[in-house]
């Protein structure tokens, strides 16, 4: 009997207006499963985007310490803002070490919605909505 292994990262979209320009833009919260007891580190992703603004590379990466001196403990995070895609669909592929999550995000009046391709789940959980605080 073979086990669907647990995802390790976390994402959620949600459309907002980004806190420096006031454009509408896709905000996308990353964060590990785990919980790090020492430092909340954060989560490093570097995005590419395609010139047309409908596909968008995300690159999960390796974690870095917080320039905060205290420990607080907590998942490892980073948060990225992407253009509202000009079709109103935007492709985000999610890349972790050598496995590659899509999800087809609409963006239209009504909300987000999402649309999962190939092995979902097994590396990131995606959904749309907001983050919770974790206590």
């Amino acid at each position: 009997m073979s086990t669907t292994p647990e995802p390790e990262y976390r994402a959620r979209i949600l459309q907002t207006t980004h806190p420096e320009s006031g454009d509408r833009v896709l905000s996308i919260h990353i964060e590990t499963v785990r919980e790090f007891t020492s430092f909340a580190y954060h989560l490093s992703v570097k995005v590419e985007t395609s010139s047309s603004g409908t596909v968008a590379d995300l690159h999960i990466g390796g974690l870095t310490i917080p320039p905060v001196g205290r420990p607080q403990p907590g998942p490892a995070r980073s948060q990225v803002y992407l253009p509202e895609p000009p079709t109103g669909s935007l492709l985000c592929r999610f890349h972790v070490k050598k496995q590659t999550n899509d999800v087809l995000v609409h963006c239209d009046g009504q909300g987000l919605r999402l649309e999962r391709s190939g092995r979902q789940d097994t590396v990131i959980v995606v959904e749309s909505g907001t983050l919770h605080d974790q206590a």
